[in-house]
């Protein structure tokens, strides 16, 4: 997996490229007759699913745009002049979870999903969380080997993606 992340440059433009060539397969599907193929039927089964289909795409969209813009400031901390790591930021939405950024573009993959009604974009969207996932377990490798103990109590106490509730 790394080797493919280092070809696009990072994890980042990746999941850009993936997607938005999901969306762009899918937009010429809509002017075919393969669009009830790959079309998610039960969500636009009646208006109200629909209305509400399309009121969680937004919100996970704007939600994780937010995320990600908040989590961009926070991370900004932790860079040294040089661009490298110096320290681990353990505040603003690392304090929710140790991988806000990939979280963010979980979210908003998963809205485009209910956005555009497509298998095709759901397949996108795993695939694209399976990059994140691996890469952030490559990073918490490298995190762990530079920082010790500090990391592996913040894994300890924050969850990946989620919150830890306990």
């Amino acid at each position: 997996m790394r080797k493919i992340i280092k070809t696009f440059g990072n994890v980042g433009t990746l999941i850009s490229v993936i997607m938005s060539f999901a969306v762009v397969v899918q937009l010429v599907i809509w002017q075919t007759d393969l669009v009830e193929i790959f079309q998610i039927k039960f969500l636009r089964s009646d208006s109200s699913i629909e209305t509400a289909t399309l009121i969680v795409s937004l919100a996970l969209m704007l939600l994780g745009g937010s995320f990600a813009t908040i989590a961009h400031i926070a991370f900004r901390q932790a860079l040294s002049e040089d661009g490298k790591v110096n320290k681990i930021i353990t505040t603003g939405p690392f304090r929710i979870v140790r991988h806000p950024f990939y979280l963010s573009l979980m979210m908003i993959c998963f809205s485009l999903v209910l956005l555009f009604n497509s298998y095709l974009v759901l397949l996108a969207a795993i695939v694209a969380s399976i990059f994140l996932v691996s890469e952030s377990k490559w990073e918490e490798e490298n995190l762990v080997k530079e920082f010790k103990e500090e990391y592996t109590k913040y894994q300890e106490t924050t969850g990946m993606f989620f919150p830890k509730l306990l």
